[in-house]
């Protein structure tokens, strides 16, 4: 039981390591947050076919606080939904 409980936090914290580092490459101007126009420039560079109002319609989504700007909360959270769903057709994959 401990042993598991190990590797979970283990997993849990080289998971959010390797968000952070996405986190950080879609936050270009590295204030700590994640605007709409970082998250669609960055993203359609790693996926072109994705139309910018699909990525408005995610990013409104996961900006839980209305701020305007993603968070690193926020952004983890949105990527942990959207490996959930895979590739939807409505939702861009990760």
């Amino acid at each position: 039981f401990t042993c598991m409980r190990y590797y979970k936090h283990k997993k849990n914290a080289q998971e959010r390591l390797a968000s952070r580092g996405v986190f950080n490459d879609f936050d270009t101007d590295h204030d700590g947050e994640v605007t709409l126009n970082e998250f669609i420039a960055r993203y359609q560079k790693i996926d072109p076919n994705t139309s910018t109002e699909q990525l408005k319609q995610l990013f409104k989504k996961a900006d839980k606080d209305g701020n305007g700007t993603l968070s690193f909360k926020e952004f983890l959270k949105m990527g942990r939904q959207l490996k959930r769903v895979g590739s939807d057709s409505d939702i861009p994959s990760w």
